[in-house]
């Protein structure tokens, strides 16, 4: 993930396993994990803000689904395809 920004108190280890299951899900193609056919986002061609928010909801549900460490209120993608993700403070 190229950048995620904390809400709250999070140990080091919770934010280096959030940041790496979140970097995963935004990766893997959809239906291409073995065992885990339900992970990952559809490849998205990025240069319309429509694609981006496109990209920027289906990551929201894959990370509610698969991250329930943390709660994803935002993701930003800039025009070069950088992604920011904010996470809430969920009181950890």
């Amino acid at each position: 993930m190229d950048n995620v920004e904390f809400a709250g108190e999070y140990s080091n280890t919770d934010r280096k396993m959030i940041e790496d299951n979140l970097g995963t899900i935004a990766s893997t193609p959809y239906g291409s994990a073995p065992y885990a056919r339900d992970i990952g986002v559809h490849r998205i061609a990025l240069p319309t803000q429509y694609a981006k928010n496109e990209y920027a909801s289906e990551l929201i549900a894959q990370a509610e689904e698969w991250e329930d460490r943390a709660e994803v209120t935002q993701v930003d993608v800039d025009n070069n395809g950088k992604v920011k993700v904010v996470i809430a403070d969920v009181g950890n």
